[in-house]
């Protein structure tokens, strides 16, 4: 059948049909029907790539399982090889089918050998973590992740009730081969994929909304709308966890993940995980904003809403923001909470009457504020000394000129 392109170019062709003839209900028959075969493509290419990882997962059980099998063999090979030597045979075959096993056993994982001077030898794989230490083995384990679909993690067997991960310590061999594909290579087509059909269904709702349907209706989407999932590390120590989120601006949307990372009881960090940026901000148990296009900041609720700011040696009063008045304010981009900043400060009497006055930026490319005196002269600078929402708007410490 069609690919991917042609049956967008089907529902695109379909689309344009029911414009030059709204009145009839079979191009717009013809619209449902299209969509309807182009979400069931995409659901599907999800299907097989999930399938192909879980395809790969089974690949890292069966090398590890050969690792393991081959360390057994190199491990059985060293007793019969001292064992030979000692009584004075020669052993060199049985080195020779040991080399032949070590060079197997290097296909698959990386290793390094140590020769001992009773003929045995030691192989060691990552970081000298020890798979044969002369006539003993110690064995490579699948351990099901919680974080990652129960998709296998590489595990080392040190004795324990648990084995020590080691997936991220592999660099060469087929397990390292089959992880990356697993982990990196497909995972990045998946998203490709959510982010195409993500769009795609954002637009074309958003043009549909805007018409009209034969009985007169509107603000109805073609595709149902689109979610926000969350998920926590198993290996968070906390107890916090964060609900569904709410897409509120879908002109913003970009598509893209984003980590919530908690530094302490109430500060955080909103990291995209495409681009590595990332917004500071206090969390006062109010909904907590994620960037949109214009990036966004954060919340300034409850208590995290004063400054306090000295402008070329003059200090404000208290200033209060607008989150003060709204508790759970959250900004629509972070020119707006500037502009803000800009006119709380410069309302200031204290300020007024010495005739201080600021200007308030917000970079985009940093995420940060950038706070200038209008005053000239290589004197003049903007100290933000205090106020509860310092911190929280990355303020702290900072002087501006």
């Amino acid at each position: 059948g069609q690919g991917l392109s042609g049956k967008l170019n089907e529902l695109f062709k379909s689309l344009q049909d029911a414009t030059t003839t709204p009145s009839q209900i079979s191009s717009r028959s013809v619209v449902l029907g299209r969509a309807a075969t182009l979400a069931g493509a995409f659901h599907q290419i999800n299907a097989d790539l999930v399938e192909t990882r879980r395809a790969i997962d089974v690949q890292v059980g069966v090398t590890i399982n050969e690792v393991n099998t081959l360390t057994a063999k190199i491990a059985e090979f060293n007793t019969q090889i001292k064992s030979a030597e000692v009584s004075g045979q020669n052993a060199n075959d049985l080195r020779d089918q040991r080399d032949l096993a070590v060079n197997e056993l290097a296909t698959r994982v990386e290793v390094f050998t140590l020769d001992r001077p009773d003929g045995t030898i030691s192989v060691f794989t990552a970081r000298g973590l020890v798979l044969v230490d002369q006539e003993t083995t110690r064995n490579l384990v699948g351990v099901e992740s919680t974080d990652n679909d129960g998709l296998l993690e590489i595990g080392y067997d040190i004795g324990g009730t648990q084995p020590a991960i080691i997936s991220d310590l592999i660099s060469t061999g087929r397990l390292r081969g089959l992880l990356n594909v697993r982990d990196q290579s497909i995972p990045s087509v998946q998203r490709g994929i959510d982010a195409l059909s993500g769009s795609l269904i954002n637009e074309v709702n958003q043009l549909h909304r805007v018409g009209y349907g034969l009985d007169g209706s509107t603000g109805n989407d073609v595709f149902s709308g689109l979610s926000v999932t969350t998920n926590a590390p198993a290996t968070n120590t906390g107890s916090s966890s964060i609900g569904n989120g709410v897409i509120t601006a879908p002109s913003h949307l970009t598509f893209h993940d984003y980590e919530v990372r908690f530094s302490g009881t109430t500060g955080y960090t909103i990291v995209d995980a495409t681009t590595g940026a990332g917004i500071h901000g206090n969390y006062t148990g109010t909904a907590i904003t994620l960037p949109t296009v214009d990036a966004p900041l954060n919340i300034v609720s409850g208590v995290n809403d004063t400054l306090v700011v000295s402008v070329d040696g003059t200090t404000s009063g208290t200033i209060t923001l607008n989150g003060a008045a709204s508790p759970g304010l959250a900004y629509t981009s972070g020119s707006a909470l500037a502009a803000e900043l800009q006119d709380k400060i410069n309302a200031d009497s204290t300020l007024t009457a010495a005739g201080q006055r600021v200007t308030v930026n917000f970079d985009s490319t940093t995420n940060r504020f950038v706070l200038r005196s209008n005053s000239a002269g290589g004197a003049s600078a903007v100290d933000v000394t205090g106020g509860t929402a310092r911190a929280g708007l990355g303020l702290s410490g900072v002087t501006a000129t």
